[in-house]
């Protein structure tokens, strides 16, 4: 029970840095999109 708990808790370890990667990665793309859309709006 220990080992597994342990080990539990090193993968959750490694998995929250790869899922905080993966949703700043997917507002930053959403962020750009919009900002380009409107920057097309206006300069076009």
């Amino acid at each position: 029970m220990t080992k597994f708990g342990e080990k539990g808790i090193v993968n959750l370890g490694k998995a929250v840095p790869l899922v905080g990667g993966i949703i700043g990665g997917a507002v930053d793309g959403i962020g750009t999109n919009t900002i380009g859309k409107t920057a097309k709006k206006v300069f076009a």
